[in-house]
């Protein structure tokens, strides 16, 4: 995104964003339980996008007004519009019921965009920097519909917080291949496809707070298998570890995190695990290096500053392998390092807005977002 582009957002979305609680900046304490509305517009530019204009918000409500320990409820949604027709609109609601003992969830989005495709493995290369109108490019066009619904519930398998039933729903389209010599008919999934899947998650959660935690942990592990049935054309399965502790108090905290997603079967190259992206190994378009596996770990250190403003600066080490001619070894392991700027839209909920700068080997990338990369 261009950096010039997204700080002017900042603050017109400061006044839509203003609540009236009373709550100090970023207090733990909450001054009601009532439902809160956060909206911004913002502008971004991508050498794939080119300009863009987009609204995001979350909304943030309890299920109970009675319940102290129960946490926040949210609903975030995002859509952008380009002037050269590509367009992205996702709906994330998250909702924690019974004192935090159920949790739902049903994100949501739709996209038409331009993608980018390097290969398999982790030593794929750039291609050459040519405008020569028909010469040989990473890009290609798409379009993706993704649903997924996350239902936890209280579980006392090892003495984990929840348990979860997770089904994921997915439809590609590869509309132009462009230049892209990559995908054609021997990459599987060249023509895209649809995959559904379901499985079964584990959660230990003692985070102190959604938004911004100081204190405690959040640790899950998710296994889903992707059959041939119904609409599927594919057929695979994936594990996922997410390691998560927090550690600090009032108005900063040291994050940590350790990340693995293991890919195993016949799943098509754009379910391959994929390094790079607004969360994780930021820096890298997300994509940049696809395989089977993925195993990362960063930190991010954030601050709380001043009125509603703060920083946070992160590295991480990571990287892809499992193909045959992708071997993991820590030499060729990736690193990213960056920081960012912090705005604190809702206070008394402690949802901030955050500005990136990512940087990776030969590459870099700047983010704008709503709440904490992790």
């Amino acid at each position: 995104m261009a950096l010039g582009l997204a700080i002017t957002t900042l603050t017109p979305a400061l006044a839509v964003a203003q609540d009236t609680t009373g709550a100090g900046p970023l207090s733990v304490t909450r001054a009601s339980r009532k439902l809160r509305f956060t909206g911004f517009p913002y502008v971004f530019s991508t050498p794939e996008a080119g300009v863009a204009l987009g609204l995001g918000g979350i909304v943030t409500f309890y299920t109970s007004t009675t319940d102290t320990a129960l946490r926040p409820s949210k609903v975030t949604t995002s859509g952008w519009y380009s002037f050269n027709d590509q367009y992205k609109l996702s709906l994330i609601p998250q909702i924690y019921l019974d004192g935090n003992r159920w949790q739902l969830g049903l994100p949501a989005d739709y996209g038409r965009f331009t993608d980018r495709f390097w290969g398999i493995g982790n030593q794929t290369q750039e291609f050459a920097d040519d405008t020569t109108e028909g010469a040989p490019s990473e890009k290609y066009r798409m379009s993706a519909l993704n649903v997924k619904l996350d239902v936890q519930f209280p579980s006392g398998i090892l003495q984990a917080t929840r348990a979860g039933i997770a089904v994921e729903y997915n439809d590609t389209r590869i509309l132009d291949v462009r230049q892209n010599p990559l995908i054609d008919s021997t990459l599987l999934g060249s023509q895209g496809g649809q995959t559904l899947g379901a499985g079964f998650s584990l959660v230990w959660d003692t985070r102190n707070h959604s938004f911004f935690p100081s204190a405690g942990g959040l640790y899950q592990a998710k296994a889903l298998a992707y059959p041939l049935v119904l609409v599927a054309d594919y057929r695979y399965t994936r594990l996922e570890v997410d390691f998560r502790q927090y550690l600090g108090r009032g108005r900063g905290a040291l994050a940590l995190q350790a990340f693995g997603n293991f890919v195993f079967g016949k799943p098509p190259f754009y379910a391959l695990s994929a390094l790079g992206g607004s969360s994780r190994m930021r820096g890298y378009f997300q994509g940049r290096y696809r395989d089977r596996h993925y195993i990362m770990a960063q930190a991010e250190y954030r601050q709380m500053v001043w009125w509603r403003l703060g920083f946070a600066a992160f590295a991480g080490v990571g990287d892809v392998f499992g193909s045959d001619s992708s071997e993991f070894r820590i030499k060729n392991l990736k690193w990213s390092l960056g920081g960012g700027l912090r705005v604190a839209f809702n206070q008394a909920e402690k949802v901030n807005l955050r500005v990136d700068f990512g940087f990776g080997k030969k590459t870099s990338g700047v983010y704008f977002q709503l709440e904490e990369a992790f």
